[in-house]
C-alpha cells in the first residue's frame, strides 16, 4: 500500500513518516507499507499511483481543498485527514467528508486509530483489484493413522497444480511427519525456534527464511528444532502472538495456508482454529474413530467462531457418510456443509506417496485425484465449478531428493539388455 504524506514543512513531513513505521512490524508487512512525503502545493504532482493521502494537521483549512481537487482527479484514492484538537473538539472537521475525505483524526489520537484504517483500506483495495483472498484450513485427526499428513500435502499439490502458492504448516510436533513424509531437511527449524524463544523477530521477510522449500508453489514451515521449543509453541499461551504473527502474514504471502495440526488440541490450535476459514475433521468409520470425534466436537464448537467452519472429511469408509453424521452428531449439529466434502476411498496405490518425491495426489489412482479436486474446490482453495488440475507431477529433485548410484547402474543395465535383444531379433 502506497501512502503519500502531506505536511507543510519537511520537518514535519519526517516526524508523521516517523510515526507510520514505527508500527507493529508484522501490521507493516500486512499493508506491504510505502511512505512518501510531499508538501501542500506538490500533492497532485505526486498522487498519481498512490492509494491513500494522508493531510496532516499542520496543512490547517487549505487542507480541505486538496481532498476536494485530489478525490476529482484521483477518485481511486482515499484521503485520511489529521486536524487539530481544537478542530476536531469544535466539530468544524464535519465539512471535509463533503470534499470526499474517508475519515478525520484528532491530532492527538494513536497511531493505532490511523493503521486500524489503512488496514480497513487495504482490503478493498485488494477487492478493487480482484486479488483473491487468502484461504487458511487446519486439518486434524479424532484419532491416529486417518491420513491428515497424506490429505494436507496432497492438497497443496493440487492447488500447486492450479498455480497457487501454499504453505503447509506442519504443527504436529511428535511425528514431524510432514516434513519426513516430503524429504524437507535444513536449518529453518532453528528460526522458528528463534521465533518462539523471542530471539528473532517474525517478519515478512524472517518468515521467507523460515520456509523449507518443495516446489516453485509449496513450502513447509516445520516445528522448531528442540522439544522443549515445540511445546512452547503449541502448548503455551506465551506463543499465541508468534502464532497469530505467522498466520497474518502467511495470508499475505500465500494464496493458501494449509496446516497440519496433528490431533493436538491446545493455545495454539486453538488460536489458529478461530482464525482459520474451514477447520477439517478427519475420521474413520472405527468405533475408536466414531467416539473420538464425538469426545472432539463439543470443544471443537467451543472453540471456532463460525460453526459453518467445521467439516468432516472421511478416510477410507465402508458405511454412508449420512450414518457417520448421524452417530457423531447426536447432540450438536455442525450444520449442512459439514458432510458436504467427498470422502477419500482407499487407494493402494497412493500409500506410496510418502518419500516418493510426489504426494499422495499424484500416486493415486485418477478417480481418487478427482475427489481431492472436489475437496479442494468445497474449501475454497480452488475457485473452479468443475475441477480441471492438470496432474503434472512433482519432481523428485525440488524434494531433496537424488537418483542413487544403484538405480542409475540399474538403468544403464537395462538399457544395453533391451539393446542387445533388439538387435538380436534384428539379425
Amino acid at each position: 500500500m502506497r501512502v503519500l504524506v502531506v505536511e507543510k514543512t519537511s520537518a514535519e513531513q519526517a516526524a508523521t513518516a516517523r510515526r507510520l513505521e514505527a508500527i507493529d512490524r508484522v501490521d507493516k508487512d500486512t499493508l506491504d507499507l510505502s511512505v512518501s512525503l510531499s508538501d501542500d502545493a506538490s500533492v497532485f504532482e505526486r498522487a498519481e499511483g498512490c492509494d491513500v493521502i494522508l493531510i496532516g494537521a499542520s496543512v490547517g483549512e487549505h487542507a480541505h481543498d486538496i481532498a476536494r481537487q485530489t478525490k476529482s482527479r484521483f477518485p481511486q484514492v482515499d484521503i485520511l485527514l489529521v486536524v487539530s484538537n481544537q478542530s476536531y473538539s469544535c466539530g468544524a472537521f464535519r465539512s471535509a467528508f463533503t470534499h470526499g475525505t474517508r475519515k478525520v483524526f484528532a491530532e492527538s489520537a494513536p497511531m493505532l486509530d490511523v493503521v486500524q484504517e489503512l488496514m480497513s483500506i487495504n482490503e478493498q483495495v485488494r477487492s478493487r483489484k480482484n486479488a483473491r483472498a487468502s484461504r487458511v484450513i487446519a486439518v486434524m485427526q479424532a484419532k491416529g493413522g486417518v491420513g491428515t499428513t497424506s490429505t494436507c500435502a496432497a492438497l497443496a499439490e493440487v492447488c500447486a497444480q492450479n498455480g497457487q502458492r501454499s504453505m503447509l504448516w506442519a504443527l504436529d510436533i511428535e511425528t514431524r511427519d510432514l516434513c519426513r513424509a516430503l524429504m524437507v531437511e535444513g536449518e529453518q527449524p532453528a528460526i522458528v525456534r528463534e521465533f518462539i524463544q523471542g530471539e528473532r523477530e517474525v517478519s515478512r521477510e524472517s518468515l521467507r527464511q523460515a520456509l523449507m522449500p518443495v516446489s516453485d508453489h509449496i513450502s513447509v514451515l516445520p516445528p522448531p528444532d528442540h522439544m522443549g521449543a515445540c511445546i512452547d509453541y503449541v502448548g503455551r499461551v506465551d506463543g499465541l502472538e508468534t502464532i497469530q504473527s505467522i498466520i497474518d502474514l502467511s495470508r499475505i504471502t500465500h494464496e493458501n495456508v494449509i496446516i497440519d495440526l496433528g490431533g493436538r488440541i491446545g493455545p495454539a490450535a486453538a488460536a489458529i482454529m478461530r482464525s482459520a476459514d474451514a477447520v477439517v475433521i478427519m475420521l474413520d468409520d472405527s468405533l475408536l474413530g466414531l467416539s473420538a470425534a464425538r469426545f472432539l466436537l463439543p470443544t471443537l464448537r467451543s472453540v471456532v467462531k463460525n460453526p459453518e467452519s467445521i467439516y468432516f472429511l472421511c478416510s477410507g469408509i465402508g458405511v454412508p457418510q449420512s450414518e457417520l453424521a448421524r452417530q457423531i452428531e447426536q447432540e450438536i449439529d455442525c450444520g449442512s456443509q459439514a458432510w458436504s466434502l467427498p470422502a477419500i476411498p482407499f487407494d493402494a496405490a497412493a500409500a506410496r506417496w510418502a518419500g516418493s518425491g510426489t504426494t499422495m495426489y499424484s500416486t493415486a489412482k485418477r478417480q481418487t485425484q478427482r475427489v481431492f479436486e472436489e475437496i479442494a474446490t468445497g474449501l475454497g482453495l480452488l475457485n473452479l465449478s468443475e475441477p480441471e488440475v492438470k496432474s503434472v507431477r512433482f519432481r523428485p529433485q525440488l524434494l531433496g531428493t537424488k537418483p542413487s548410484l544403484s538405480a542409475l547402474t540399474a538403468a544403464v543395465v537395462v538399457g544395453f539388455v533391451s539393446l542387445f535383444t533388439f538387435l538380436w531379433h534384428r539379425v
